[in-house]
């Protein structure tokens, strides 16, 4: 991905700024390519800890969940835990 995401690219080098909008807009062009080019996706997963931020984006972009550690964590936290 770095090849193609030069913002993502910097991710690495704690002395760069990132801009977290050329970022997102990078993320969201990366879902885009990746759901036409499987029609038949019924959802995108970000694996990495520094994706989520942008999770809601990238949903509203493609029209599909959108799911990462955050979601997992709430998932498993809400399977395992009593309705209040």
């Amino acid at each position: 991905m770095k090849e193609c995401c030069r913002e993502w690219a910097k991710i690495d080098d704690s002395n760069i700024a990132i801009d977290l909008d050329v970022l997102k807009e990078e993320f969201i062009e990366i879902a885009i390519n990746a759901v036409q080019e499987n029609p038949d996706a019924a959802a995108f997963v970000f694996e990495c800890t520094d994706m989520p931020p942008f999770s809601n984006a990238v949903k509203k972009r493609i029209g599909l969940p959108v799911f990462d550690f955050v979601t997992m964590t709430e998932y498993i936290y809400h399977a395992t835990h009593e309705n209040h």
